[in-house]
């Protein structure tokens, strides 16, 4: 019995209790609840957990392809997506959507307005940053980040789609990881949502050295006198990134949205509080944070 096999046997029970059918083809893998389906590439059946926790949300992102009875969102190749909830244009991905119901959550707190600063770390397809455009203006700046090749062009296709649809062009968008230093990572790349530092989410996709940056380099490297919002979704960097940048959090006091991931088994939403209200933030999160799911941190 081979991992995926293994994988699959394992999570048999909760598929079971989900009311949800999976079955493995050469290509993907798909998982039926009742006339609606998933697609998800083989080479990511370490996100299946999630997949099986979360079929509804993720079914639910884009607008299905019929298939005889069946509607079917295949996130099993790269391809283009009509988002619910964003008629701008096909946006890309190389595998799983980003959903606009995450980045509505967003911008429901940032209180974003035109001329302000935007960091977007961790910019995944570019889909928060794109709205974050549109929320700043052309007075304002979106500065972004995102290290895995993959995502990063995506995001690049999808802003450059964006600028040209809307006449916005400020959005700044780097292939980097923000870090502690910037001295450079591993990084384990595949093309999908955890891409992370391989410290944290262990070696798997594509491992690669990329290049990091640091909250103060970012500042200086463009420019900035002031940060007005940062979203952070870097998969279990933030701690290493709040730990070295609250003096430039304290005196900048930007408000902060940041996904909360598991590191060591805990969420890293609490070590973060702990740090962010030792410069004076109040923090609170989003609700449903179980020990399965990853849920969202807000600091002002």
């Amino acid at each position: 019995m081979d991992a995926l096999q293994a994988n699959l046997m394992q999570q048999a029970d909760l598929a079971r209790a989900q009311g949800i059918a999976i079955s493995l083809h050469d290509a993907y893998i798909e998982l039926r609840k009742r006339d609606a389906v998933v697609r998800m590439n083989r080479q990511h059946a370490v996100y299946l957990r999630g997949m099986l926790l979360r079929f509804d949300y993720y079914f639910s992102a884009v607008e299905p392809d019929l298939d005889g009875t069946l509607a079917v969102a295949d996130y099993s190749v790269p391809r283009h997506h009509r988002l619910s909830g964003f008629d701008d244009f096909p946006a890309f991905f190389h595998s799983y959507p980003e959903p606009m119901r995450s980045t509505e959550a967003y911008l429901d707190f940032a209180g974003i307005r035109p001329g302000h600063v935007v960091l977007d770390l961790g910019a995944y397809a570019g889909m928060a940053s794109i709205l974050f455009s549109k929320q700043v203006g052309a007075s304002g700046l979106v500065v972004s980040f995102e290290p895995d090749p993959h995502n990063f062009a995506a995001a690049r296709m999808n802003t450059g789609m964006h600028a040209q649809v809307s006449g916005l062009n400020n959005i700044r968008l780097h292939q980097r990881a923000v870090w502690n230093d910037c001295n450079g990572l591993e990084f384990s790349c595949d093309g999908n949502m955890g891409s992370s530092a391989s410290r944290i989410v262990g070696k798997r996709g594509q491992v690669r050295q990329v290049e990091t940056t640091t909250l103060a380099n970012i500042l200086d490297e463009e420019g900035l006198e002031r940060i007005d919002f940062i979203k952070v979704d870097i998969e279990g960097a933030e701690i290493a990134v709040f730990e070295q940048a609250l003096d430039l959090l304290g005196s900048m006091r930007p408000a902060i949205v940041m996904e909360s991931h598991r590191v060591n088994n805990v969420h890293s939403a609490t070590e973060c509080e702990r740090l962010l209200r030792s410069i004076g933030y109040e923090t609170w999160t989003s609700t449903g944070n179980d020990q399965f799911s990853d849920y969202l941190l807000f600091a002002r």
